[in-house]
């Protein structure tokens, strides 16, 4: 369940300034969605190692670096 709340959120996050800009999110809002996310990454941080696996990601790719936009 809070992965799937982190995807959507996630996404939304993504595309908050096009929810800002047609009137669907406040300032406010979007910020409390930014901050959902980060909240429930650190929730996630501890079962990183047990989510990686659920998922069959690669060991190859475990060491590459994360970029953030």
């Amino acid at each position: 369940e809070r992965v799937c709340d982190l995807y959507a959120l996630a996404n939304i996050e993504a595309d908050r300034a096009w929810f800002l800009e047609h009137g669907r999110f406040t300032a406010q809002r979007a910020k409390a969605v930014v901050a959902a996310v980060n909240e429930l990454c650190g929730e996630l941080r501890p079962r990183a190692r047990e989510l990686v696996d659920a998922f069959a990601v690669p060991e190859r790719f475990l060491a590459a670096p994360i970029i953030a936009d």
